[in-house]
């Protein structure tokens, strides 16, 4: 009897995952609450669990044999694939990472993943699996927040900036001239607002850092120096 390219990729799975009766295998990844993509060595698709169903709008049984590149990803390009670029080209031990997967119906969904190659007690690379989850809602409220505190941030600089300048020419008594314990306080008032927009300045810098927009230069820096100044 020929057995199925489908049912031996599955079997050589079982064999490598220390999983000597199927049932076992199947109950654990028809309920795991993660979609599980189980790939042959050939790229080919070989095990979709309900949960990868409900994620991508795909059958099982509408996709098993077809390439998983070009269903779930869309292209021909293996690096759009964290299973290809780390699984199939790296012999990553495993690896989590996260992309974009095209469902059944276009839309295209931000995805959190897990892969790893799966090797053969030969040492004969087989296939390999991908476990993966919905994490579009996620990265979409973390866009809002970064653009909500962006803007509440570039808000406060502009105040903060023209306090500064009017600060500085208080201290320089274009306003008339200071007393002694005026100009200490006006001191300590620059001195605060220089801090807070330090402060602006860095949470500005850490958001580009964020969306990778940030450039880092680097150079010498005197820590003792800003230590003390910080302390004072």
């Amino acid at each position: 009897m020929v057995v199925p390219e489908n049912d031996r990729s599955r079997q050589q799975f079982l064999k490598a995952s220390r999983l000597s009766d199927p049932t076992i295998y199947e109950a654990i990844v028809k309920n795991l609450p993660v979609g599980f993509s189980l790939v042959d060595r050939n790229g080919l698709i070989v095990d979709f669990n309900p949960a990868a169903e409900k994620l991508t709008g795909y059958l099982k049984k509408d996709i098993l044999g077809k390439p998983h590149l070009e269903i779930l990803h869309g292209s021909s390009d293996p690096k759009s694939c964290p299973l290809f670029t780390y699984a199939f080209e790296q012999r990553t031990a495993s690896i989590a990472t996260e992309a974009a997967l095209k469902k059944k119906n276009g839309e295209a969904i931000m995805l959190s993943f897990v892969v790893f190659p799966v090797f053969a007690d030969s040492g004969n690379f087989i296939g390999g699996v991908e476990i993966f989850r919905d994490i579009t809602e996620i990265k979409r409220l973390e866009r809002e927040r970064n653009n909500f505190l962006s803007m509440f941030v570039h808000d406060m600089k502009n105040p903060v900036v023209i306090v500064g300048g009017y600060l500085s020419r208080l201290l320089a008594e274009k306003a008339g001239s200071l007393n002694e314990k005026q100009r200490d306080y006006l001191t300590i008032i620059k001195v605060e607002t220089q801090k807070l927009q330090r402060l602006i300045s860095d949470f500005l810098d850490f958001s580009k850092f964020e969306k990778k927009e940030y450039i880092p230069v680097f150079g010498s820096y005197n820590l003792e120096e800003s230590l003390s100044n910080n302390w004072k």
